[in-house]
């Protein structure tokens, strides 16, 4: 029996075909998951997502609430502190440090509650692997590629108020899926009129609650 070929889930192209895990395997401290989710991936679009990964854990994993999630804080503690010590990894280290700036704590009615400091984080790098994430899980669900022709909204701690009802009742009414005891939680639906629509509901550590949409471009 022939061997399948698989293309790449990001570019279709079938050379130099690896796995790639989604969401990325480093969100999970050791010992991992046994169910992690691996999709093919081509070594021209797996290549640059280390760094992209590795800043994506150090943001979502300290902070937004996730610092409270056991797992979070032994990444914190373990892997990540070991990441940023290591002299080659100095203009990533200084990355994160420069993402930490003081800013206005002020309610929806516009008091002024005092000053904190927060993540001024680089939204490009953290909905890149979003992106990945969320294209990997439509492929390992719908077992072919999203098309070329659409693209993947990404709302990252979305204001409810501005989401209409009846997808947030679509939403509830759906099981969550969850991989590693909380580390990475999702729920989604498939539209029926639209093979490539659908809407996902992803969530790590037990916060950081984001909805992506697949859409026509």
């Amino acid at each position: 029996m022939p061997k399948r070929k698989f293309n790449c889930v990001y570019c279709g192209k079938s050379k130099g075909i690896t796995n790639d895990h989604v969401p990325p395997k480093c969100l999970f401290p050791h010992p991992r998951p046994s169910d992690l989710i691996t999709v093919p991936c081509c070594e021209i679009c797996h290549c640059p997502q280390s760094e992209d990964d590795e800043y994506f854990r150090a943001i979502i994993a300290t902070s937004g609430g996730s610092d409270k999630h056991p797992a979070a804080a032994k990444l914190w503690k373990g892997e990540i502190i070991r990441s940023l010590k290591k002299p080659e990894k100095k203009g990533f280290r200084n990355l994160i440090w420069q993402s930490i700036k003081p800013v206005d704590v002020v309610t929806k009615g516009g008091i002024f509650l005092g000053r904190s400091m927060a993540l001024d984080y680089d939204l490009s790098r953290i909905n890149n692997v979003l992106e990945r994430t969320v294209k990997g899980l439509f492929y390992w669900y719908k077992r072919y590629r999203l098309s070329d022709d659409f693209m993947v909204k990404i709302s990252i701690h979305p204001d409810l108020e501005l989401i209409p009802n009846y997808v947030l009742e679509l939403l509830e009414s759906i099981t969550w899926k969850d991989i590693g005891e909380g580390i990475f939680t999702f729920k989604f639906v498939f539209f029926e009129d639209e093979p490539n629509g659908s809407l996902w509901l992803l969530s790590f550590y037990e916060s950081w609650p984001i909805i992506c949409l697949t859409a026509p471009k």
